[in-house]
């Protein structure tokens, strides 16, 4: 029964953050619930842990400085529930320390009312259940008898397995059902936060869907379509299309569109002047007279000879 810390876990900075987040407003509860909830009545109840907010379901023992009694209920799985000990309000011996208070955060309760003193004060300091107390008392109870899960009369209210137990710094409130604590304490859950709508649809403007110049298959000319969309410069046509020496498009000495005048596929030779040149479509060679008279005769005579017969 010396005192001791090997049951106390460390207590960290989010276990802290855990428990104020769950804070319990009793002052809240009483006045949103009036006659539905019952306040303990005359008695100063001190808090002796890092937890001074806690709520649960009661479970009752009754020990008259009976400190092995209430160590061997919190051996038994506390299941989230409030270990409320009837001690006759006796500052005389304690029924609780630092051990039992140890053992009982290993074993799941939350927190432990305690109508009487306790002890070892200073080694409880860190824990992350609640302990609620009259008193403190360095001297260690006795006795070893008690009773489990019965009703209790303490401050003025009647306390019973099953109820619900509010604690905080202001005072304890129990009451038959749960109550809901966020509503109690006023808080307002943060409005739900929507994600901005797009800026832009899943389509891309229209004037990123138009074609651009130049196209696949360059820009267009009379002469069809060139790579790149480069124009080719436009042919200078003479006003003849042949020329006085039979070259077509072009001088003498410049490079034609089919080749220069004594070379090339369309050279001289098939567009050349014995070809399109000054004999054939030069100017009209005059008939010779002697020619004419002599055809005249041989056709006369041959018309002549023709009748005589």
């Amino acid at each position: 029964g010396g005192a001791t810390t090997s049951y106390v876990r460390p207590v960290t900075p989010m276990a802290s953050q855990q428990q104020a987040s769950s804070a319990v407003n009793t002052a809240n509860l009483v006045d949103m619930h009036g006659a539905n909830v019952q306040v303990v009545q005359g008695l100063q109840f001190n808090d002796y842990t890092m937890t001074t907010s806690f709520m649960g379901q009661i479970e009752t023992v009754s020990a008259m400085e009976a400190p092995s009694f209430v160590q061997q209920t919190l051996q038994s799985p506390g299941l989230g529930k409030i270990l409320v000990v009837d001690g006759g309000a006796s500052l005389n011996a304690a029924i609780l320390d630092s051990a039992a208070v140890g053992m009982a955060q290993q074993n799941g309760w939350k927190g432990i009312i305690v109508n009487g003193a306790i002890r070892n004060a200073d080694s409880m300091k860190s824990s992350q259940i609640g302990v609620k107390a009259l008193g403190t008392h360095p001297s260690r109870g006795q006795q070893t008898m008690g009773q489990r899960s019965m009703p209790l009369t303490i401050g003025g209210i009647n306390l019973s397995p099953g109820q619900w137990v509010y604690a905080d710094k202001d005072g304890i409130v129990v009451s038959q059902t749960a109550l809901p604590v966020g509503s109690a304490t006023g808080s307002i859950p943060p409005p739900q936060q929507y994600q901005p709508a797009a800026s832009t649809n899943t389509y891309n403007t229209a004037a990123s869907n138009t074609y651009t110049p130049p196209n696949a298959y360059g820009a267009q000319t009379q002469q069809g379509y060139t790579p790149g969309g480069a124009i080719p410069p436009t042919t200078t046509r003479q006003q003849s299309q042949y020329t006085s020496t039979g070259q077509q498009y072009g001088g003498s000495s410049s490079a034609q569109r089919y080749g220069q005048a004594s070379t090339g596929q369309y050279g001289s030779q098939k567009y050349g002047s014995s070809t399109y040149g000054g004999t054939n479509y030069g100017a009209k060679p005059k008939t010779s007279k002697k020619k004419l008279i002599s055809g005249v005769v041989f056709v006369s005579a041959v018309v002549w000879l023709c009748l005589g017969d």
